[in-house]
């Protein structure tokens, strides 16, 4: 015996396709009183899946990262709470640099009596608020105690001297620290060694050194750290 095949109307049912107005009709098959599957094209299955991962998918991802943070930080906080100094996921002060940024022999001129010396400097970097020693010897360069001298350049602006009249009065290869206000002038060459080509080179290289350094320096403070921290709140 066969059962009778028959085949019923139903509504249309609204697709997943790109078009939200978009409607196929469906032809259920059915066998006897069992219900069938509709028939729904492959084209409008495709594109229903690719409906749900455009716009599940960027939302799940987005919803993870921001739980993921919120149970880092939990951690962190229960950690810190319980007094553990273990936790890597604490965020540290980065170290502050204090490689010299360079170093080498110049010629500076005196403050009293003009003359020209010859001195070893040394540009520290931010640790020493970039200040600028020179030694007799370089030998002594790393005892800052023993610096005959330093300049402190914040507040100084980097001036090269290539007019005729100030290479008479100064020399080949020298630039001027002037400062803003009354403090001393500082005059410096460049001429200890070397061809005129590598002395120039080093020129723009100490002008480019003394030009970060006063960029970057804080005024000198006092040296008790009680009027310092007054000095900065």
């Amino acid at each position: 015996t066969t059962l009778p095949l028959t085949v019923n109307p139903s509504p249309p049912l609204l697709c997943c396709s790109e078009d939200p107005h978009a409607v196929f009709p469906t032809t259920p098959v059915t066998m006897g009183n069992i219900p069938g599957m509709p028939q729904m094209p492959i084209d409008d299955i495709n594109a229903c899946a690719k409906e749900v991962l455009s716009t599940f998918t960027p939302i799940y991802t987005k919803s993870y990262a921001l739980a993921l943070i919120d149970k880092l930080k939990a951690e962190a906080e229960a950690k810190a709470a319980s007094g553990d100094d273990a936790d890597t996921l604490q965020l540290r002060e980065p170290p502050i640099p204090d490689e010299w940024l360079k170093e080498g022999w110049l010629v500076k001129q005196g403050a009293v009596k003009k003359s020209w010396k010859k001195r070893w400097f040394v540009a520290t970097n931010r640790a020493d608020n970039f200040r600028v020693l020179y030694f007799e010897k370089e030998a002594l360069k790393t005892d800052f105690k023993k610096a005959k001298g330093e300049i402190q350049p914040c507040g100084y602006r980097v001036k090269k001297l290539d007019k005729e009249e100030e290479k008479k009065e100064f020399g080949e290869f020298a630039f001027m620290l002037k400062p803003y206000g009354r403090r001393r002038k500082w005059y410096i060459r460049t001429d200890t060694e070397g061809s005129a080509e590598e002395k120039e080179e080093l020129r723009k290289e100490w002008v480019g050194v003394f030009q970060y350094s006063a960029r970057y320096a804080n005024a000198p403070l006092n040296p008790d750290p009680v009027m310092q921290f007054a000095f900065k709140r």
